[in-house]
């Protein structure tokens, strides 16, 4: 593949069966193998691999047959409104070049089809040439989302109510109790508020669920908390998946002892490297991880345009 070349022919929204095959795979592997990353965030990956749902699509770009580039648009709703979640893959040997601009030009042309709304670009490590690509559209940034890591293991202890118990999730047995707490919790998140039972049954059947690696907290035969953690497979790496706890639960410090928890349950598990993502606007957690050791790895940006202003 020549650098910075142009894919011959339009841009084409591709059908979900077209995008669950060698190609995507192959694209995929050549742009994480470059980046050190997974292309897609996980909604947005777990979203394609089941075929899109709830109104999300992809568009296609391709190089004498070969995928060259693909953008992911998830569909969401805000305020009885169109929210689309876009992110872009594009192959290394085609950047820079047009191709981003192409695949986000494509999409914003089919949600603006799809009555419109709010479109929502992402970038893990905003360059400046592709901010003035999405400012040069219309586009304002919209949302920090910080990569935050640190090395492992944490010489701190972790420090529960005594009356609290720390025990691991039973798959079947604690899904309700635990999508309760969730969505207690997430209430408002954009991501984790709101899931389904096969939102968490989805994630269940991933390659890399362990139970063992789903800490729950009880207190008085009730769930008051919990600390999901995720091996990654590569650098050593675990993260911090979701912690939730009560809203009732607020000020004991239950979400900072559970996270210690999680981090020293993957230090035990094998991981050298503890990451998780934080809301550059939740001044309290940002604070919180800050103390724990937890330093900037990436920035993800995303830039949002609205097609009905």
């Amino acid at each position: 593949m020549t650098s910075n070349t142009q894919p011959a022919g339009p841009l084409i929204e591709a059908p979900a069966t077209a995008l669950r095959s060698a190609d995507v795979l192959e694209l995929f592997a050549a742009v994480e193998n470059h980046d050190h990353r997974h292309p897609l965030s996980e909604r947005k990956w777990l979203d394609l691999d089941s075929g899109y749902r709830h109104g999300s699509f992809g568009i296609a770009a391709r190089q004498n047959a070969a995928l060259v580039g693909y953008a992911h648009v998830w569909h969401g709703s805000s305020a009885g409104r169109n929210d689309w979640s876009l992110e872009v893959v594009v192959h290394p040997a085609l950047r820079p070049g047009e191709l981003t601009a192409q695949l986000i030009d494509g999409a914003v042309q089919a949600c603006r089809s799809r009555d419109g709304g709010v479109v929502r670009a992402w970038f893990a490590g905003p360059t400046a040439e592709n901010e003035a690509l999405v400012r040069g559209r219309g586009f304002a940034p919209s949302r920090d989302l910080h990569e935050l890591r640190r090395p492992l293991p944490m010489d701190e202890a972790t420090e529960l109510p005594p009356t609290a118990r720390l025990r691991t999730f039973e798959p079947g047995a604690d899904d309700a109790a635990w999508l309760e707490l969730n969505n207690s919790a997430f209430r408002a998140h954009p991501e984790q508020g709101l899931w389904t039972e096969d939102d968490l049954l989805t994630r269940m059947q991933q390659p890399w669920f362990d139970p063992g690696g789903l800490l729950l907290l009880e207190e008085g035969g009730r769930l008051v908390g919990s600390c999901w953690t995720k091996r990654h497979g590569h650098e050593g790496i675990g993260e911090i998946y979701v912690v939730g706890v009560d809203p009732r639960e607020h000020g004991r410090r239950l979400g900072r002892a559970l996270t210690i928890a999680g981090l020293d349950s993957l230090w035990r598990r094998g991981a050298t490297v503890g990451m998780l993502y934080c809301d550059a606007g939740n001044d309290v957690a940002m604070h919180l991880y800050t103390k724990l050791g937890f330093t900037m790895h990436l920035l993800h940006r995303s830039y949002a345009l609205d097609l009905d202003g």
